[in-house]
């Protein structure tokens, strides 16, 4: 049980950081949405919505596109964060967890 309570921990805090990092920029969520289509790989308002309340899991590319279009690493800035709470591994099309 303890990887699930770490894997929803980790989506809880990588929202707050998207929507941290999108308020920072004084974007909203449509901007967003709007600076992915311009990187070639849109992803939609309400999924956006979603990852920031950690009520949806992201693939490592939408990670990727939302590091992009935001202008930061979401993923080593989130490692810094925990301190070694929860290892994150990347995987081609998805992010793992690995407890500690």
């Amino acid at each position: 049980m303890r990887p699930q309570k770490n894997k929803t921990e980790f989506l809880t805090e990588l929202g707050s950081l998207i929507r941290e990092c999108r308020k920072r920029q004084r974007w909203s969520q449509t901007k967003l949405s709007m600076k992915c289509q311009e990187l070639g790989q849109p992803i939609q308002r309400l999924r956006i919505s979603r990852f920031e309340r950690g009520e949806l899991e992201s693939g490592a590319f939408e990670v990727k596109i939302l590091s992009e279009a935001l202008g930061i690493n979401l993923l080593d800035e989130l490692e810094g964060r925990r301190s070694g709470k929860v290892k994150i591994m990347i995987d081609r099309d998805q992010v793992k967890f690995l407890s500690q």
